[in-house]
């Protein structure tokens, strides 16, 4: 049967930049770097992939208003679930990749935890988890200034309409060079030729007491319009399985809650067919909690109901 979740993604830009483009220092130079630190990680690394080839694909997608939202169109479909008690430690992800990961017809993303833009993270002090990323795969940020440079695509995650609403776009990286594996404060240099595949996406903040509709609406919308767009680009790959890393995506600094996260994430995962949501760090608590919410949520039903029954759990932001 036809997934009619998908409906509710829309693709609004695209582009290919040669890796070689990136790294070209004319072009991109390597003084964007701020921290001294993290130039001397970006050099080092840099050696083993002057040579580095390919074409790193970009794609940005927004929800679509124009569905028939009233359409009782979510139908579940059983994302497999799995956690980790480690951070985004692509090395040990490397070490524990199963046969089918390693097929060429599955597609592996990580969740980029953003804020309004993608990967800005360049020479700060910063130890977020999008600092992070860029220290790993540090194109990623280079690709955010090519992306300024587009005409019909940016590396703004927020966009204004003519009508002065807002319009959420995440943003999605994929065949990203990874330099660079950090473990536990030890960092590795990789010296293979190794992609990944990330999607950046920024969640509700600056919430106080009750979630209102509008901050569930807001979650919920970025949610359908980034994992959407994951499994759009799967199906135009053919891949077979699809699955999402991510975590507690939102809930530092942008002071979320975090069951309230753990639900959503699980649930938009579920009726829009991603197969295997892996979470890392999580509050075990808290994640119980909402497995029980997400298996009694009843099958399909229409955005608006969605967002009704996230609502009446009444989730409360972070003091």
């Amino acid at each position: 049967m036809k997934n009619l979740a998908l409906k509710l993604t829309k693709e609004i830009g695209c582009a290919s930049v040669r890796i070689q483009e990136l790294m070209n220092q004319k072009v991109f130079p390597d003084e964007e770097f701020e921290n001294q630190k993290k130039k001397e990680i970006y050099e080092e690394s840099k050696y083993y992939h002057k040579a580095q080839h390919g074409l790193l694909r970009i794609s940005k997608y927004t929800f679509n208003r124009t569905a028939d939202l009233d359409r009782k169109c979510l139908s579940k479909h059983g994302v497999e679930l799995s956690f980790y008690d480690h951070g985004y430690d692509y090395g040990i992800l490397d070490m524990d990749k199963s046969a089918d990961e390693s097929s060429s017809t599955a597609k592996i993303w990580q969740v980029n935890f953003a804020s309004e833009r993608a990967f800005t993270e360049w020479g700060s002090e910063s130890r977020s988890q999008e600092a992070a990323m860029v220290i790993e795969m540090p194109l990623l940020h280079k690709a955010s200034l090519f992306l300024d440079r587009c005409q019909d695509i940016d590396s703004t995650l927020l966009h204004k309409t003519p009508d002065h609403t807002t319009v959420l776009t995440p943003i999605l990286f994929e065949n990203v060079p990874q330099w660079v594996s950090i473990c536990n404060g030890q960092k590795e240099f990789i010296t293979w030729d190794k992609k990944n595949n990330v999607i950046s996406m920024m969640a509700p903040y600056g919430g106080d007491g009750v979630y209102k509709e509008l901050e569930i609406m807001f979650l919920l919308i970025t949610l359908f319009a980034g994992f959407g767009g994951i499994i759009k680009r799967g199906q135009k790959d053919k891949s077979t399985i699809t699955r999402v890393h991510t975590g507690n995506w939102g809930c530092g600094n942008m002071r979320n809650n975090k069951e309230l996260i753990y639900l959503a994430q699980i649930y938009v995962a579920d009726v829009l067919g991603i197969d295997q949501l892996v979470f890392h760090c999580t509050d075990e608590k808290l994640m119980q909690n909402a497995i029980q919410k997400w298996k009694t949520i009843s099958d399909n039903l229409s955005f608006f109901e969605i967002v009704q029954i996230f609502t009446e759990y009444q989730f409360t932001w972070r003091a």
